[in-house]
């Protein structure tokens, strides 16, 4: 056949296909990052893989909290994901941020969440079965992603994935990836529902607070200095004056001396003035540095044993990120998750507290506290 005869027979067979950026439909004002080609096919957008690096289709608006469906089909043997919250990287040639996993290899780990050039795997899906069996190879999946605050979300085919708490980013772009090598997907029918957004709001320790009990507090709107020496016995708090119900708190410790604690869902009782749940506060060895513990309760919660608990303080400030909603909490100490698990005895609402504690040489500097708080109601 002659060459000019294919090449039109070629135009003819895509002419219905539309190469980016698309000025209209579904993914109007979506720009292409990284060599990978992205056609549209009727209202099916095709990513064609094969390249040695991951390509995305990238969102023309941030989203922070909303809500994502989207059908996508992926030849097997391939491996995708659906950026949330990302951003473009400075060179303008690769996306960064939290991904919602499309994997159809022997591992089954779709819907997990994924740090792209963001810290790797942050929740995967091992050892949960009915999850791992949610995704179809080789047929079209319908996957749903909820992001709400530190919340991140996902369904693959109906069925929970994950239910994640990170607050490192709260807002980015979305983006649809073409990984590396053989990568074929299809993707239609997105739907995305914007619900506003959350943003960190300072706390101020002398009116957010009020100090309780013994010890001595020295304190400043962002910094506050307590103090406790071993022939007291009466603890000291630093007790809020009103509860909170879900949130992220930060807040920065340096640690001297002694024990102490930061607490959440609390609340007034009890030998030690407060009952409820600590963040663990002590450098000292063994002595399981963020781990939770449950005060006039339950003990150690997590970990059981401090044996080869991992976390431990460094000089100087100390990042303490404690993440809370309904019964899933999260703790990140200097930027490393600690620990995540549900539990159902926390209760639904309770103070924040800040401890020195009794019979011990206590001293140490909380600063820079800070919430996560809705800042929009969901657009109507």
């Amino acid at each position: 056949m002659e060459p000019m005869l294919v090449s039109l027979l070629l135009v003819l067979a895509t002419a219905h296909i539309t190469d980016v950026p698309f000025s209209s439909g579904p993914f109007a004002g979506w720009k292409s990052v990284g060599p990978a080609a992205f056609v549209m096919d009727g209202q099916t957008l095709i990513g064609r893989g094969g390249e040695s690096v991951n390509s995305f289709l990238v969102s023309p608006q941030s989203y922070a909290d909303f809500e994502l469906e989207i059908d996508l089909h992926i030849k097997p043997g391939g491996n995708s994901g659906i950026q949330i919250r990302s951003e473009v990287t400075e060179d303008g040639r690769a996306v960064s941020g939290y991904q919602i996993e499309v994997d159809t290899s022997e591992r089954r780990w779709s819907g997990g969440v994924y740090g792209e050039r963001f810290g790797g795997w942050r929740h995967n899906v091992e050892g949960r079965p009915k999850a791992q069996a949610a995704f179809r190879n080789g047929a079209w999946n319908t996957y749903r992603i909820v992001c709400e605050g530190p919340r991140i979300r996902s369904w693959v085919n109906g069925v929970p994935v994950a239910d994640y708490l990170d607050a490192d980013r709260i807002e980015g772009v979305i983006a649809l990836q073409v990984h590396s090598g053989s990568c074929d997907i299809e993707w239609k029918n997105l739907n995305i529902t914007d619900r506003g957004r959350h943003e960190w709001r300072p706390l101020d320790f002398t009116t957010d607070f009020a100090p309780r009990g013994g010890g001595t507090w020295t304190t400043s709107p962002q910094r506050t200095r307590g103090t406790q020496v071993r022939s007291n016995p009466e603890y000291g708090l630093l007790f809020s004056t009103k509860p909170w119900q879900d949130f992220v708190l930060s807040v920065d410790c340096e640690w001297t001396a002694g024990n102490s604690g930061v607490y959440f869902r609390a609340k007034a009782g009890g030998f030690s003035g407060i009952t409820g749940i600590q963040c663990e506060v002590d450098s000292r060895p063994g002595r399981r540095a963020a781990g939770l513990y449950e005060t006039n309760g339950r003990g150690w919660v997590h970990p059981t044993k401090g044996e080869g608990w991992p976390h431990e303080f460094k000089p100087g400030p100390n990042r303490y990120e404690i993440h809370c909603v309904g019964d899933l909490v999260a703790v990140d100490f200097n930027g490393q998750r600690a620990l995540q698990l549900r539990d159902p005895a926390l209760g639904t609402e309770g103070h924040f507290a800040f401890q020195l504690h009794g019979s011990e040489d206590v001293d140490l500097v909380f600063a820079n506290p800070k919430v996560l708080v809705k800042a929009t109601p969901e657009p109507s």
